[in-house]
């Protein structure tokens, strides 16, 4: 495995400037049994991503199984060429970064022009960031194998991309959806269309009226939760929200609603929910608990509602949600069932 990271202490670095990419290349003309490369953070552009995706191709195209990279967002149309001859690859997280200066609604010239893929082996997808002209390439991906879906759209406000075109042709074999973005998305069309999910992962501050499934889900047995930041009355958000209580209004009553709708006979199979933010933990730690009154209630509400269901409601390290760490490295992201199934099993 290589993995190619900055270190934080000694700060962030233009690694492009120090041409590292010409060290990667050479370092991988001596690795024809490489299995994992990951690449964090961004190494240059077109110039360094094409030099290294080059080498990967010829020197590591038979054993490589995953890739791990953050890479520049007009880097986006090399990415295709570059994984055509990588046949063998079992997972791939791709995340593109925003273009600097710019609103998030910027778009790469020729970036939606279609191009077919064969990933014969891949079985776990994984696409962050500024993805939404890019994400419209899988529709036409040839991935027999795909179990894992994630597509995290981030901060993106615009020009979303038809995601129910896109999960359509690989909705029935998939294990595990994952979908955060500010928009909100057709929740009950995209589980009608993915019969099989074991895990499916959505934001609960969309905008779906309590709406989960249009019939009961055969097989959900995980759920995980984005958003939340005003669900609890702590951090920023809760002071934001004495000054300006509209938004955390709105946002509450869609948690409420959509929390409310997590029931068995919509999920006959569930057996944990999971809230997935990172920052929501942090808040409730700083606070030592949900701010008092209905913010409070409300944890007590949907604690009472998963324990008469028998199901375990978790925050996103694992523990209950509610039980909070004294330590702030006690809340870093643990590999769970949410994430990093697919790469263990493939690579174990």
């Amino acid at each position: 495995a290589i993995c190619i990271c900055s270190d934080a202490r000694l700060g962030l670095r233009d690694l492009d400037f120090l041409n590292v990419y010409d060290c990667v290349v050479t370092v991988l003309r001596h690795c024809p049994n490489l299995e994992v490369f990951i690449v964090d953070p961004q190494i240059g552009g077109p110039i360094a991503f094409s030099a290294i995706a080059d080498a990967l191709r010829t020197y590591c195209s038979s054993s490589l199984k995953l890739i791990s990279w953050k890479m520049a967002f007009n880097a986006q149309s090399k990415l295709i060429p570059a994984m055509s001859g990588l046949r063998n690859l079992v997972a791939i997280q791709i995340e593109l970064n925003y273009p600097p200066l710019t609103d998030n609604s910027a778009t790469l010239p020729g970036s939606k022009k279609f191009r077919g893929l064969t990933l014969p082996k891949l079985r776990q997808l994984c696409l962050r960031g500024a993805i939404t002209d890019f994400v419209e390439q899988i529709e036409q991906w040839e991935m027999p194998e795909l179990a894992d879906l994630t597509l995290d759209f981030k901060s993106c406000q615009h020009d979303f991309p038809d995601l129910l075109e896109i999960i359509s042709p690989h909705g029935p074999q998939l294990q595990l959806l994952d979908v955060n973005a500010l928009f909100t998305f057709d929740v009950p069309a995209m589980l009608s269309m993915c019969p099989n999910l074991v895990t499916f992962c959505f934001n609960l501050d969309w905008a779906l009226e309590g709406t989960l499934v249009s019939r009961p889900h055969p097989n959900i047995q995980n759920l995980g939760l984005y958003g939340l930041k005003h669900a609890f009355g702590v951090g920023f958000a809760g002071a934001a929200a004495q000054v300006n209580p509209f938004e955390a209004v709105v946002m509450r009553r869609r948690n409420d609603i959509n929390f409310h709708a997590i029931r068995k006979h919509h999920f006959p199979k569930l057996q944990l929910v999971r809230v997935l933010e990172t920052g929501v933990l942090e808040d409730l730690n700083r606070n030592d608990r949900p701010a008092e009154g209905v913010c409070y209630e409300r944890w007590e509400r949907w604690w009472e509602q998963c324990a008469m269901m028998r199901v375990k409601l978790e925050d996103c390290t694992g523990a209950p949600l509610g039980t909070l760490p004294q330590k702030e490295e006690e809340y870093d992201e643990v590999e769970s069932e949410f994430t990093g199934s697919v790469i263990d099993e493939s690579l174990g």
